[in-house]
């Protein structure tokens, strides 16, 4: 039985998290603590730590046991679990280092199963596991709609239940994932030694902690989807013991959060006068998820329907007129052709150099061909998702000659900084294509190349005024009446959220919030759903077919470095997409093209 926590954000589930292993080593002082590593627990070290500078806690006999660290590994490594537990815990706290137990990442090939057991053997001699703290992986929904991903420890997709602890091989989204601790992507191991599903299970309490939309499918699944080793987490709900903590982000997709009415009382009274005088309400999306359910249109839907979804309550109104409203609401949503707008300034801002044709190609092409002065802002360059031999593909271009551009790249002799510069080149001229093929002239692009993205590796700068003052300098020259630009903070490697960041700075530098229409779109991680959207762009097969030749202008990104799990491409992660949003929209009955983008208005 899972016992879900949802709160406000990150600290206070830090905090909650924090409270939960403080109440086991008060009650016990010789608990048995399994830790994990990752981003997500930081703050509950800093919680933990705090506790003890005030005297609140004494962690001098309490013992921990360590989920997993990467093999092989040097301890010394800033890459070790080693190292990144001696950073944000132990220094700070009085854990006797004999009583520190983490996986070996030095041990020998020959020896990996004998320390195995050895470390099961050492759980088991402290009288087990008393709280066990876990993250949650990321994953995805394959063609078939079934979920892979949500893993636990490096326990990945396709683990036993009757797992102990071993070596196992990373997946390719683990590793993508993990890649933002390393400096480049070749970094980050191919193995490690991770405690085993059944382990983890006995513990006598676990703990999960997630934050952020990333995570809100994993979470899902583990919660209420099926149990499958597809999804590790989903063993969770045969847990005597165990508490979600996540954050608003995380509980996205809940039913608790999505259809609140399953969970308590919901005043139908007030959400229908909400329906009636035009404001965001229940009713739109009780009968919106009642039509997708049902595969019916929202007009077609009867009081059987309703009771499907337990919305018997709403019988007592005229359902015939919300129904009514409902769909002219949605209807007042799409942009067609009396609702695209005209003569107007817009600024896309894209992250990446693919961000723009990936999440919103068919949207930049119906605003250009309508008269709108469209320009784009390509944020960073992307340059360290460039392989060595895109670069030859380009030789030409950048009039190098190609023979020689071989033979530098392979003996090494070109400076890094003209390397990077050199791929920054090949994501430029990418994107320029991919910008003309949907009719977006060269002269209406900028390449920002924001300082703080330009290290070199995945490992990313601080962002500085020369980030915030580069991305005012581009809203000052092109004074946009509408602004497109990403509204998913959480892509796995963080730049998406420090662009939102950095430009959110700038139209408060600027006072400009206000002022501007900004319409937000999700990458290529992430959707919104039919309700939460209030732009609906539909288009055809022409449209879907030319935002996919956009895409494959992106020639260095159709087999991406940072893969991960997901096989799918780029281009057909957004056909499938639309395709999907399509779908559905025709089936409520609101639509009758093929595909459809979705975006959302941050202030209407």
């Amino acid at each position: 039985m899972i016992e879900v926590i949802v709160v406000e954000d990150y600290w206070e589930m830090s905090r909650k998290a924090a409270q939960i292993i403080a109440r086991h080593v008060w009650d016990n002082p010789e608990s048995v603590i399994g830790l994990a590593t990752g981003s997500t627990p930081i703050g509950m070290y800093d919680e933990l730590i705090k506790m003890f500078k005030h005297g609140l806690i004494d962690f001098s006999k309490t013992v921990t046991f360590n989920l997993d660290e990467y093999w092989p590994m040097k301890k010394s490594s800033p890459y070790s679990y080693h190292y990144y537990m001696r950073q944000y815990f132990f220094n700070h706290v009085n854990i006797k280092p004999e009583n520190i137990h983490i996986p070996d990442g030095e041990v020998k090939w020959e020896d990996i199963d004998e320390h195995c057991s050895w470390y099961e053997d050492e759980i088991k001699s402290h009288g087990g596991i008393d709280v066990q703290v876990l993250g949650i992986g990321g994953g995805y929904y394959d063609a078939d709609g079934r979920y892979i991903g949500g893993h636990i420890g490096f326990n990945e997709p396709g683990s036993p239940f009757n797992s102990r602890t071993r070596l196992v091989k990373l997946s390719e989204q683990t590793r993508s994932d993990n890649s933002r601790f390393f400096m480049r992507i070749e970094e980050v191991p191919y193995y490690a030694i991770t405690m085993g599903i059944a382990t983890i299970m006995e513990a006598r309490e676990i703990i999960l902690l997630a934050s952020g939309e990333h995570k809100a499918n994993s979470v899902r699944e583990a919660v209420e989807g099926p149990l499958t080793n597809m999804v590790p987490a989903s063993i969770l709900q045969k847990h005597r013991n165990v508490k979600f903590i996540i954050d608003r982000g995380a509980a996205s997709r809940l039913t608790q959060t999505i259809m609140p009415w399953l969970h308590g009382n919901v005043n139908w009274s007030l959400e229908v006068e909400k329906a009636y005088n035009g404001f965001e309400n229940l009713i739109t999306r009780a009968l919106t998820l009642t039509s997708i359910k049902m595969g019916k249109e929202i007009m077609k839907i009867d009081l059987n329907d309703l009771a499907t979804l337990k919305l018997e309550e709403l019988a007592k109104f005229d359902l015939n007129e919300l129904k009514r409203r409902v769909l002219e609401d949605l209807k007042s949503k799409v942009m067609d052709c009396d609702k695209t707008p005209r003569g107007r300034r817009i600024l896309i801002f894209s992250p990446h150099p693919d961000d723009d044709v990936i999440c919103v190609g068919a949207t930049m092409k119906i605003l250009n061909d309508t008269g709108n002065d469209v320009r784009i802002a390509y944020m960073v360059s992307g340059n360290i998702a460039v392989r060595d031999n895109d670069i030859i593909e380009i030789a030409n271009e950048i009039s190098y000659n190609k023979e020689d551009l071989i033979e530098n790249l392979k003996l090494g002799r070109i400076p890094i900084k003209t390397l990077m510069d050199l791929k920054a080149k090949v994501r430029m001229m990418e994107a320029i294509n991919a910008a003309k093929t949907l009719g977006i002239d060269e002269g209406k692009i900028y390449f920002l190349r924001l300082p703080f993205y330009e290290t070199g590796f995945i490992i990313k700068n601080p962002i500085t005024e020369m980030d915030v003052n580069a991305t005012i300098k581009v809203i000052e020259e092109v004074k946009p009446e509408i602004i497109i630009m990403p509204g998913e903070v959480d892509d796995p490697h963080g730049t998406h959220g420090k662009c939102i960041e950095i430009i959110n700075k700038s139209l408060d530098k600027l006072n400009l919030r206000n002022e501007v229409d900004i319409w937000l779109y999700k990458g290529g991680w992430e959707e919104y759903m039919i309700y939460e959207a209030n732009i609906i762009v539909p288009f055809n097969r022409e449209l879907m077919n030319l935002k996919i030749e956009a895409i494959k202008k992106h020639k260095s990104q159709l087999t991406p470095l940072f893969q991960g799990l997901d096989p799918r491409p780029f281009w057909k992660r957004a056909l499938d997409k639309n395709k999907f949003n399509g779908d559905i929209l025709r089936r409520i009955g609101l639509i009758d093209t093929e595909y459809a983008e979705l975006l959302k208005r941050q202030k209407l």
